[in-house]
């Protein structure tokens, strides 16, 4: 089956894995055909530049156990590949509870 994924498609596929992975393992594997135009590679790049994904980068490559923001974006993801998403005052909460 040749098709096209649609960006947000391959950033989900790069940053949380899932279904829209599974497609690009389809694609390794010789079961789906992908195509893609430079105008859609530059739209990737852009959305992956963007500083929430840099701050997600950051948090994987330091195994850090929450990422501690105000950024309703970020908020919407709850939890990052195991790394919880917290507000300011979620993380005085935890604080508070664990000490």
């Amino acid at each position: 089956m040749r098709v096209v994924l649609d960006t947000n498609v391959v950033a989900s596929a790069l940053l949380w894995g899932g279904t829209p992975e599974r497609l690009i393992e389809a694609a390794g594997e010789g079961t789906l055909e992908l195509f893609t135009s430079e105008a859609l590679l530059a739209e990737l790049a852009g959305i992956l530049g963007r500083a929430k994904f840099s701050v997600l980068a950051c948090a994987l490559a330091a195994r850090v156990d929450a990422i501690v923001t105000g950024d309703a974006d970020l908020h919407a993801f709850g939890n990052y590949q195991g790394i919880s998403v917290l507000s300011p005052a979620q993380t005085l909460q935890r604080i508070a509870v664990g000490s």
